[in-house]
């Protein structure tokens, strides 16, 4: 039996218990990631169907909480457009319940990024700076999602730049994740020897993760 169906069938054998749901939301959040453009839109919203059921029978439910959170920055574009509105009252609720931690602020970056609102993007930069002083994640999440959209590579690199003044630990982007990021941008301001030397110091500092993302460039352009 496969994961999918695993998942619905303890949903349906007892779906007061907020895991089952949680799980099954889980497992269409990776399928979302591997599949076509028409499924990702009906798997998000599978997706949001059983996380809410999930918080809605266990709201301190902080695993949901999570999957909530990386389900909105990792998901592609068309799929946080369709959520529209929904994702911004998903990450406003998840500042309610705890301000101090960044994966709110990203999941607002992102989206005011995608939806090119800059002041409200500004706003929420403010926010996560006075909340988490030594966190400058949601900078890059909307750097990311610029790049994603192809959409103004300048401020992209602006946003990366401020990422990168800081140290990154734990779970963060890692210096060479923004480094490799940051070529792309200037290399779509057509500054192309300045976008090597962002790679070069990518490669420098982790070449593991550089010759991945390389292999993705490659892979990507071919297309």
């Amino acid at each position: 039996m496969s994961p999918v169906a695993l998942a619905d069938k303890a949903v349906r054998l007892d779906g007061a218990v907020a895991r089952y749901h949680r799980q099954l939301a889980e497992v269409q959040g990776v399928m979302a990631q591997h599949a076509g453009l028409f499924q990702q839109a009906i798997l998000a919203r599978r997706f949001r169907k059983e996380i809410d059921a999930a918080r809605g029978l266990d709201p301190r439910d902080a695993q949901a909480l999570r999957d909530l959170l990386e389900f909105y920055i990792l998901a592609p574009g068309v799929v946080v457009a369709i959520s529209g509105r929904r994702s911004l009252l998903r990450g406003r609720s998840a500042l309610t319940l705890d301000r101090g931690r960044a994966g709110a602020y990203c999941i607002l970056a992102t989206v005011y990024a995608g939806k090119a609102d800059w002041s409200a993007l500004e706003a929420i930069f403010s926010s996560a700076v006075q909340a988490l002083p030594g966190d400058a994640t949601p900078y890059y999440r909307a750097a990311e999602r610029l790049l994603s959209d192809a959409n103004e590579p300048s401020r992209a690199e602006r946003y990366l730049r401020v990422y990168l003044t800081q140290e990154t630990e734990g779970d963060e982007p890692t210096a060479a994740d923004a480094h490799w990021k940051l070529g792309h941008a200037l290399r779509a301001q057509g500054q192309e020897a300045n976008a090597v030397r962002e790679w070069q110091t990518a490669l420098k500092l982790d070449p593991e993760s550089a010759a991945r993302e390389l292999k993705r460039t490659r892979k990507h352009e071919r297309r």
